[in-house]
């Protein structure tokens, strides 16, 4: 599906972008992300946008494509199971630490934004540093910063959106911070392309 590709892509871009790479880069991972043409040309579209829309946030990177894993008691069956997640940006922000999650959709629609506060990565993401804690790469970053981690995990959603608006192919994209805690989201801008 288009949508999923053009989320690769973007993930691809904004994960080169955070880890500090240069342009080529960023346009490289794109490449690698192996999806179609038109979702590598999306993305190469949409991420300037996107990083001039957030160009004035002031945030320190402490770990981009976080991998993390926690054994958690399933109370149904009285087992540990093991759970895995992958955060896309861990960062210190002006309101304190945020996983800080990117979502595509090529159009937003009320019931999605609900759904967001159900989203399995999301819940489970959560979960596990509840659990077990932040990664150890992110305590060592934080360490450098000299600063405490909280115990529970506060997320921010980026959505990227992006819907055709006419026949020539005039996009406009929008960029939401989508609160988990409530069915609300808040326009944060937008830009035409």
């Amino acid at each position: 599906r288009p949508g999923l590709d053009r989320g690769t892509a973007l993930h691809a871009g904004l994960a080169a972008h955070y880890m500090g790479l240069g342009a080529a880069a960023i346009d490289d991972a794109i490449e690698r992300a192996g999806e179609s043409e038109v979702a590598r040309e999306k993305a190469r579209r949409l991420i300037p946008l996107y990083l001039r829309h957030y160009a004035r946030e002031k945030i320190r990177v402490l770990g981009v494509e976080v991998h993390h894993r926690a054994d958690v008691r399933d109370d149904v069956v009285g087992a540990l199971a093991p759970l895995t997640t992958r955060y896309d940006l861990l960062a210190l922000t002006e309101d304190g630490l945020r996983w800080v999650e990117t979502k595509t959709a090529s159009e937003l629609r009320a019931t999605q934004l609900r759904r967001y506060r159900f989203d399995p990565q999301l819940l489970q993401g959560c979960a596990i540093w509840a659990e077990s804690g932040p990664p150890a790469s992110i305590v060592a970053a934080a360490k450098k910063f000299r600063t405490k981690l909280p115990a529970r995990l506060a997320v921010r959603i980026n959505v990227v959106v992006d819907k055709l608006r006419t026949a020539t192919a005039m996009q406009k994209s929008q960029f939401l911070r989508v609160s988990p805690e409530s069915d609300t989201a808040t326009l944060k801008g937008g830009a035409a392309f």
